[in-house]
């Protein structure tokens, strides 16, 4: 909409999700704007228009049909309101996913340290036997179960901080993907099938981006143009965030 067009707030307050909501009893539906100096109200039965309002005054009945190009105008503003708020479910809906995700890999973890708890149990029954048998060789296996117990802990604390570094990354990702919707080069994130930023250009869909966008990324985030970063499919589950020589899948 044009900037001399507002929605009102206290209308969105009093009406509830999307600047529309319906009274159950009497399916009446109000819809309120400003535009200058004047404030437009329209009240409206089962889709169709029973009132207007100018300034909180009623227009009469017969010259509603003066106000149709107007009436258009609120309700295409309300239902661009419902594809926002629907576009929001549906990110935080990935987002519910992507932490279920992150709780079954944290499950599969703990299982895992119950696995290497028993097999260190196993070891040092082993190592008991070897005692018995030969007490050099029981000595050399102890230690060996001793160095793989703290590699594979190592191991484990390596596998998280590369969990978070993904994370991370994801998130600086969904940044730089809004900055590309917030400036108008792709419609919507279903649209958008790739894209590269580095020290010197940013693309979007193989396009090169105005030298102002790719400086004002460059200063958010320096490392990674410095290495340089490209995102786009490459994973069987999602999308593919190559930075600096390591490649991550988003899901």
């Amino acid at each position: 909409m044009q900037s001399k067009i507002i929605l009102a707030i206290a209308t969105l307050a009093t009406l509830g999700i999307g600047a529309k909501a319906q009274d159950k009893s009497s399916e009446k539906d109000i819809l309120t704007i400003y535009k200058g100096a004047h404030s437009y109200k329209e009240v409206s039965v089962a889709g169709k228009t029973t009132g207007v309002y100018v300034d909180d005054k009623q227009v009469a009945g017969g010259e509603i049909p003066h106000y149709d190009s107007l009436i258009q105008v609120m309700r295409t503003d309300v239902d661009q309101e419902n594809r926002d708020l629907a576009r929001s479910d549906e990110e935080e809906a990935r987002d519910d996913a992507q932490g279920e995700r992150d709780r079954e890999q944290g499950q599969r973890d703990r299982e895992q340290g119950q696995r290497d708890r028993e097999q260190g149990q196993r070891e040092r029954e082993q190592a008991q036997r070897d005692r018995e048998q030969d007490r050099e060789q029981a000595r050399r296996d102890r230690e060996q179960g001793r160095l793989d117990r703290e590699q594979g802990q190592r191991d484990r604390e390596q596998g998280e901080r590369d969990r978070e570094q993904a994370a991370r990354d994801r998130a600086r990702m969904g940044e730089i993907i809004q900055f590309a919707l917030d400036k108008k080069i792709v419609s919507d994130q279903a649209h958008l099938n790739g894209l590269v930023l580095t020290d010197s250009a940013f693309y979007v869909d193989g396009v090169k981006q105005p030298k102002d966008f790719q400086q004002t990324l460059k200063e958010r985030y320096p490392d990674w143009a410095h290495y340089g970063v490209s995102y786009g499919d490459g994973c069987a589950a999602g999308v593919n965030i190559h930075i600096g020589g390591h490649d991550y899948c988003c899901q």
